[in-house]
């Protein structure tokens, strides 16, 4: 637990420090989840339409949210199981940039969404474009510790979380396809 503290304090040391580099973390932990989702949505859509309506395409769009809201679903079942609170609560003195609720913080449920997201989406889209969503990931679940909402150890359990549940979910599709 100690590096868990020292790691959260030092990147939570970063909040309260600069106005802009505040708005920055505050947007990537609160509204970065929103552009993720219209970006992948313009993606599919565009390719939908100009492959004529080709439905295999909305089916890919639906196995990479399907998959998210089913490995975020367990991370809700970890969190219900496992009290972990968060660090506002259990820390005096340290940075909020937002109001959040007091449940249980372990797993983040938005860095394991958006984290399967952009693991599924290396089975779908270019690599430029995954790439670009699991950089939105990190940057959701580094801002949410610099926001004070999260532990560090919050956001390496959605990872693993999101690593395990995506290779179950790839062996998954690679048998039903035999």
């Amino acid at each position: 637990m100690f590096l868990n503290q020292q790691i959260f304090l030092f990147l939570n040391s970063l909040a309260g420090r600069n106005k802009i580099l505040d708005y920055f973390f505050y947007f990537c932990a609160e509204y970065l989840a929103y552009v993720i989702i219209v970006f992948l949505l313009v993606y599919f859509l565009y390719k939908f339409y100009k492959s004529f309506f080709d439905f295999s395409i909305i089916k890919k769009l639906l196995i990479i949210l399907t998959s998210s809201f089913v490995v975020w679903a367990i991370s809700q079942l970890i969190n219900h199981l496992y009290y972990n609170p968060r660090p506002f609560i259990a820390l005096e003195n340290i940075n909020v940039l937002f109001e959040h609720g007091n449940g249980d913080s372990f797993p983040s449920g938005h860095t394991t969404f958006f984290t399967t997201l952009a693991l599924m989406s290396y089975l779908y889209v270019p690599k430029w474009l995954a790439n670009t969503l699991l950089v939105g990931a990190v940057l959701i679940g580094v801002s949410r510790v610099v926001s004070g909402v999260h532990w560090p150890y919050d956001i390496l359990g959605a990872f693993v979380l999101s690593f395990v549940g995506f290779y179950l979910i790839r062996y998954f599709l690679s048998q039903k396809a035999k």
